[in-house]
């Protein structure tokens, strides 16, 4: 069964706290998600098994990223954590709960801040995080 999107919570903590620690709510945001790809290489040789047209791979390195939208909220404590742990080069962990109940928490850095605005429109953010470690998949 599909599940809306609008159930979705998302949170941070400081590196310090670690995956078990106080998680800060990351307000404001419109659109994210948990993108998991999977390095390779190719592996296929002469001695691939004969009628096979198939290349064969090996994986090799797993990473995880995420890119965060919204709008910017001076006073959003999980916002201005992370553009700090930006400044700083610090890690954050970040958790997103898809479902609200089911999803990951991983170590990120914060690779990207940006802020944007308009004169006809909101101030906006978008943000970028990159894997720093293993996920933790939460159910």
């Amino acid at each position: 069964m599909a599940v809306a999107g609008k159930g979705t919570i998302i949170t941070i903590a400081p590196d310090a706290a670690g995956s078990a620690g106080t998680y800060i709510d990351l307000c404001g945001l419109r659109s994210s998600g948990l993108d998991r790809t999977a390095d390779n290489f190719d592996a296929t040789t002469f001695c691939t098994t004969a009628g096979d047209s198939f290349r064969r791979k090996v994986v090799t390195l797993l990473d995880t990223s995420s890119s965060l939208e919204g709008l910017r909220e001076f006073a959003s404590a999980g916002q201005n954590l992370l553009r700090d742990k930006q400044i700083l080069g610090e890690q954050v962990w970040f958790k997103i709960l898809l479902d609200g109940t089911n999803g990951y928490s991983v170590p990120m850095l914060v690779t990207d801040f940006n802020e944007s605005t308009d004169v006809e429109g909101e101030v906006g953010l978008s943000v970028s995080i990159t894997g720093n470690g293993v996920p933790t998949i939460i159910s």
